[in-house]
C-alpha cells in the first residue's frame, strides 16, 4: 500500500506545483487529467521505483520553485535538496532534472551568477548529505564513486536496446487525442509566465530526448513525462476559451472510458509472448508436486504467487544448502534468461534437468 499511497501524495503535490507555476484553473485541469490517464493508473498501482520517482520529482520541483522563484526561504532549499536525493536514490533518471533546473535558472538570471546563490549551495549540501553514503558504498563495492552508473549500463546492455523512436509511438498511442492541444499550448504560451513555461517545456523536451537516447527503454520510464504533458494539454484547453469546458469534460470522459476499454490491450500489449509465458510457467508450477521454488528474481509477483514455498538465492550457493538440508524434497529452479548471469553456461549439467520451457522462462529440477 505504500507505493499507491505515495502515488496519491504525488497527485496532491502536482496540484500545488501547477498552481504555484501558473494558476488554480490550470492546476485543476492538469491534476484531473493526471489522475485519470490510463498509463498513470496502470503503472501507479504497481510496486515500482518509477512511481516513487514521479512523486519525489514533483516534490523536488515544487521546492525548487519556492527556493528560487517563490519566497526564497532557506528551508525550501533544504527540502529541494532532500527530495532531489530521494528521487536520485529511487532512479538515476533524476540526474536529468538537474539539467532542467540549470536551464530554468539560466533563463531567469540570463547569466551564471546564480551559481553563487546561497540557496543553491544549501540545496547541494542537503542533497549530498543524503546521497553521500551511497557514493561511499559504490567506492568500496565497485572501486569507483560512480560504480552505480557502470552497473546501470551493464544492466541496460543485458536487457538490450530498443529503437530511438519507441517513445514517439508511446506518445501517439497514449496521447494522440491531446497532441493538438499540446502543440497549441506550446505555440501560444503566455509571455508573462515565461519562466514557468520554460521550466515545464524543458521538463518535457529534455527528458523525452534523454529517454529516447537511452538504449534500454520501457513504458514505465515514460511516467516521468506525464506531469508536463498534462500541463501542456491544459495550456491548449485554456487557449480555446469559448469551448474550454466542453473540451475538458469531453477529454475527461474519454480517459475514463479508456480505463475500462479493451483498447488498453493494444496500448499495453497485454497479450505479449512474455506475459503469456509467465502465466503458463505459473500454471505449470502450481500443477506440479514441487515442494519449493528457488529463484534469483526478486519481483513481489513471485512471492505473492508462491507464498511461503519460495526461496531466493544464487544457484551455486543454494544448491549446496538444498543437497544438505532438503535431500528428499522436489525442488524447481525458476530462471528467466538474461537475469543476472548465464545460468546454463556456468552450470553445464543443469541443462539436462530442464522440465519446462516457454520463450525465456525456464524451470529446472535441482532436487538432490
Amino acid at each position: 500500500m505504500i507505493i499507491p499511497f505515495l502515488s496519491s501524495i504525488g497527485v496532491i503535490a502536482f496540484f500545488f506545483l501547477s498552481k504555484k507555476l501558473f494558476d488554480e484553473e490550470t492546476a485543476i485541469y492538469s491534476v484531473v487529467l493526471f489522475s485519470i490517464i490510463p498509463m498513470n493508473i496502470f503503472w501507479g498501482s504497481k510496486i515500482l521505483t518509477d512511481t516513487l520517482l514521479v512523486t519525489w520529482a514533483i516534490l523536488s520541483c515544487y521546492f525548487f520553485w519556492e527556493a528560487f522563484f517563490g519566497n526564497l526561504k532557506k528551508y525550501n532549499a533544504v527540502l529541494f535538496g532532500i527530495f532531489s536525493a530521494f528521487g536520485f536514490l529511487s532512479r538515476y533518471s533524476m540526474i536529468w532534472f538537474f539539467i532542467i533546473f540549470f536551464v530554468s535558472l539560466l533563463f531567469k538570471y540570463k547569466h551564471l551568477k546564480f551559481l553563487y546563490e546561497k540557496n543553491l549551495w544549501i540545496s547541494i549540501t542537503s542533497f549530498f548529505v543524503l546521497v553521500g553514503p551511497w557514493f561511499v558504498y559504490n567506492y568500496f563495492t565497485y572501486g569507483s564513486w560512480l560504480g552505480f552508473l557502470v552497473q546501470a549500463n551493464e544492466a541496460s546492455m543485458r536487457w538490450g536496446g530498443r529503437s530511438f523512436f519507441l517513445y514517439f509511438s508511446y506518445l501517439f498511442k497514449n496521447f494522440w487525442i491531446t497532441l493538438p492541444l499540446i502543440f497549441l499550448g506550446i505555440l501560444k504560451f503566455r509571455k508573462k509566465s515565461a519562466n514557468s513555461f520554460i521550466f515545464v517545456f524543458s521538463w518535457f523536451f529534455l527528458l523525452f530526448v534523454s529517454l529516447s537516447l537511452m538504449a534500454h527503454k520501457e513504458e514505465r520510464y515514460f511516467l516521468i513525462l506525464l506531469p508536463p504533458i498534462c500541463l501542456l494539454t491544459s495550456f491548449g484547453i485554456l487557449k480555446l476559451k469559448k469551448y474550454k469546458k466542453l473540451i475538458f469534460v469531453s477529454l475527461v470522459a474519454f480517459f475514463i472510458f479508456m480505463n475500462f476499454s479493451p483498447f488498453l490491450n493494444w496500448v499495453y500489449s497485454y497479450d505479449s509472448p512474455e506475459q503469456t509465458c509467465f502465466f503458463e510457467t505459473m500454471d505449470f508450477i502450481q500443477s506440479s508436486n514441487a515442494s519449493y521454488i528457488v529463484t534469483e528474481h526478486f519481483s513481489p509477483v513471485y512471492f505473492y504467487t508462491f507464498k511461503p514455498n519460495i526461496r531466493v538465492g544464487n544457484y551455486s550457493t543454494i544448491k549446496l544448502i538444498i543437497d544438505f538440508y532438503y535431500p528428499n524434497e522436489t525442488i524447481f529452479y525458476y530462471y528467466v534468461e538474461g537475469d543476472w548471469f548465464n545460468l546454463i553456461e556456468e552450470n553445464k549439467s543443469l541443462g539436462d534437468n530442464l522440465v519446462f520451457s516457454c520463450n525465456t522462462f525456464k524451470l529446472f529440477n535441482i532436487s538432490r
